[in-house]
């Protein structure tokens, strides 16, 4: 992996990652980066970097919500609009009300009130 992308961590018809899935990314990468200093070798340098990324990343989503990494919310940028659509949906199941609502308007109002912006490698994200 040359860059990092929110888009590589985003769970399977999800709009949001999950926070375990990065926690379990990071453990990967710190221990595929020991055995190979184990072994003599030097870790890829993709790796290394992807790792301090995603520690760094981590830690910033601790420090600017306040709250464990585990009980964050992380939505890339491109996907915030859908996960907004979701989350109304799951508050008022009302079948009609993709017809009244500005999703975009109800994005950006959402993502103001409730979301801090932050960079995940060369992306943008979502969280709370």
């Amino acid at each position: 992996m040359n860059s990092i992308s929110a888009g590589d961590y985003v769970s399977h018809d999800q709009h949001e990652i999950f926070a375990g899935d990065i926690n379990d990314r990071i453990e990967q990468l710190r221990k595929t980066t020991r055995e190979a200093r184990q072994d003599g070798d030097e870790p890829f340098d993709e790796d290394v970097a992807e790792l301090d990324a995603l520690v760094e990343f981590r830690d910033q989503v601790q420090v600017e919500t306040g709250n464990h990494f585990d009980e964050a919310t992380i939505v890339p940028a491109d996907q915030f609009e859908e996960h907004a659509r979701d989350f109304a949906h799951g508050i008022a199941d009302i079948e009609f009300l993709d017809t009244y609502v500005d999703w975009p308007k109800f994005g950006d109002d959402l993502k103001s009130d409730r979301y801090i912006e932050l960079e995940l490698g060369d992306s943008t994200v979502y969280v709370r």
